[in-house]
Formats: C-alpha cells, structure tokens, sequence
C-alpha cells in the first residue's frame, strides 16, 4: 500500500448474546445486556532494512466496544460500552536476533470504577487514568 512496501491487518469481531433465563431472573445485574458486541483491529507497517540489519515496524491498534454490557463476560473487551483502547507502536529487530520495542496504550470512554455504588457493572472505562508506555528487549542465544 501507499504507507510501506509490507503490513498486515488482523481484525476480530465478538458477539455473545444470552439466550435464555430459565430460573430466577431478578438475580441478573441490571446494568447488563442481552447482547453485546466488540471489535479489536490491528495494523502494522513494515520496513525492512533502514539499516544494515535493521527491520522496523510500526503497528496501531484499536479496540472498540460499540453495543452492549456482556453478561456473559464482565470484562468483554475491557468491560465499558462506547469505550475501548488504542495502542501506537515502534517495534525492530536486529539481524533477527535482537528484537525491540516501545508501546503506548491510551484507554476512552466513560471514565468511572468497574462495579457502581450499587456493587453492579457500571459499563464504565475503569482504566481511563492508567494510560501507559511499555519497553520490551529480547534476544535468543
């Protein structure tokens, strides 16, 4: 494409939805859904040999969560309605033997705690002030 010579793009789609309820219905939380539904993308340009030895990647995620509070999961891609993460990347190797990289994982949506005042799931984003930078280096010998 346009962006670089290599990338890729995986994507997911997840959809439960709670079919029935045959005995007691009113223990159910009542913040939930019947259905819910969410949507992870990630897309990552490669470029190989800026240097002697050296591949960079760059990759860019998303996770969304467009309809629904699960019942099913309570944590169904990270538990908040209209909510979700982005994650920017750079990631390398060199000479395929050292690999490196750095992230940054920024969370949206309606900031509040995982469970309400009532101690049931609020669909609220509980990691809305955890936004964090991630280093990683590894080899193989």
């Amino acid at each position: 494409n346009w962006l670089s010579r290599e990338s890729s793009l995986v994507g997911e789609v997840a959809w439960n939805r709670r079919t029935s309820i045959t005995k007691n219905p009113g223990a159910l939380d009542p913040n939930v859904t019947r259905e819910a539904w969410a949507l992870r993308m990630v897309y990552e340009a490669k470029y190989r040999q800026i240097l002697p030895g050296l591949d960079i990647s760059i990759p860019v995620g998303v996770g969304h969560n467009p309809r629904g509070r699960s019942l099913v999961v309570a944590n169904f891609n990270g538990g908040v309605e209209h909510g979700g993460d982005m994650t920017l990347g750079l990631a390398g190797a060199y000479l395929d033997r050292w690999r490196f990289g750095v992230n940054y994982t920024h969370y949206f949506g309606s900031v509040g705690t995982f469970l309400d005042a009532s101690n049931t799931l609020s669909a609220k984003q509980a990691l809305g002030d955890r936004d964090f930078v991630s280093l990683t280096l590894r080899t193989t010998f």
